[in-house]
């Protein structure tokens, strides 16, 4: 039976765990940069060791009710719904949304991603701020610099990470994108901030965030997607597992101040679904612009759309050549990966954890946007 809608006001302690040699030893020959990866007791969840440090700033966050919160597992649509969020709450300012993602919607954890060096610097170094916090001087720390970043002055590259207390520092309304789990978010967001969660069916997540991995330089993964999927439904890659956050949203989907949506829902058609988070964020627009909008978010533009598709990445060696930040943006992807004996073992894993939810996702859509 799913649970109700609520959200613990009471601090609890993470305790956040080493992860089993054998475990750790799997995830680091997939991708030999996640070095030190550790879990929470609670459902396990896994990510960089160096994030404990930053999850009391996370978990103390503090909220206005003015800030919208995007929340998702990765690759279930996050950076498409951000500007779908953020335009619809900014009146479809585009002219200002020619602005860097990364800076209008900060990335929540994303300091708590990089090395422990990293952390030592931010956290050593009183002056700095959300502007000068950079990706090269934080690759200067790492063991080998040259294969995070190449050298490049004065490059629009750089752009500033930001870590929870600047976020914090923000000026309100602020904007915040997070793939955590919940329980590690402040207790009071629902009842203060606007949250918006996207989910993605798993098949179609679990290549695109092979593909993510795969895009990144640095990880130097030498991965086969089987080998890939089998660490997903084995809760072994960064930001698992799965299923409980999708069925935590799931619960709080007739919360006041959440707004559930499918991923799938938003590729069949798409207007209805702007339409939704219009009225969610209390503002209205006519036909021609929702027309407009959907024009902008239409995955050929989306995809040429410098503010988001991070090419620069890509230009200066952060990532891959033969990829892209913005991929295929499509529902059934997975039929191009998934050999018969994978689809099995995959749709085994779902129907295990789905038994205890009305959650159903799509896996095939006759036309998408």
């Amino acid at each position: 039976m799913e649970k109700g809608f609520a959200m613990s006001s009471r601090r609890s302690e993470i305790d956040f765990q080493p992860l089993p040699r054998d475990v750790q030893r799997r995830i680091a020959e997939a991708f030999p940069i996640n070095r030190s990866m550790v879990k929470t007791e609670k459902e396990g969840f896994i990510i960089s060791s160096n994030y404990k440090n930053y999850a009391k700033d996370v978990y103390n966050f503090p909220l206005n009710s003015t800030d919208v919160w995007v929340v998702t597992f990765p690759k279930s649509g996050t950076t498409w719904t951000q500007e779908q969020v953020w335009l619809l709450a900014n009146n479809l300012d585009f002219e200002s949304a020619k602005v860097n993602l990364n800076n209008r919607f900060p990335f929540l954890e994303m300091a708590g991603l990089l090395p422990e060096e990293a952390v030592t610097m931010i956290q050593n170094d009183t002056n700095n701020t959300c502007e000068t916090v950079r990706v090269k001087e934080i690759a200067k720390k790492w063991e080998n610099p040259h294969k995070i970043l190449p050298e490049q002055d004065n490059s629009s590259l750089f752009k500033p990470i930001a870590t929870p207390k600047e976020i914090a520092a923000m000026p309100s309304p602020r904007f915040v994108k997070t793939h955590l789990p919940f329980y590690l978010l402040p207790p009071k967001l629902l009842r203060t901030c606007k949250v918006v969660y996207v989910a993605r069916n798993p098949k179609d997540v679990c290549v695109s965030w092979y593909y993510h991995h795969k895009l990144i330089k640095f990880q130097e993964t030498k991965a086969s997607f089987e080998e890939f999927m089998n660490l997903f439904i084995n809760d072994e890659v960064m930001f698992s597992p799965y299923w409980p956050q999708v069925k935590a949203a799931w619960s709080l989907r007739h919360h006041p101040n959440f707004l559930f949506l499918f991923y799938e829902d938003m590729k069949s058609d798409l207007i209805p679904q702007l339409k939704k988070i219009s009225a969610f964020l209390g503002k209205q627009y006519n036909d021609e612009d929702y027309k407009i909008l959907k024009h902008h978010l239409i995955i050929d533009s989306f995809k040429k759309n410098p503010a988001v598709n991070n090419s620069e990445l890509q230009k200066f060696g952060f990532f891959q050549t033969d990829g892209s930040f913005i991929r295929e943006g499509k529902t059934g992807g997975w039929r191009n990966h998934f050999t018969p004996e994978m689809n099995v073992r995959f749709d085994e894993w779902i129907e295990d954890n789905s038994k205890d939810t009305s959650l159903v996702f799509k896996y095939d859509l006759e036309s998408q946007d």
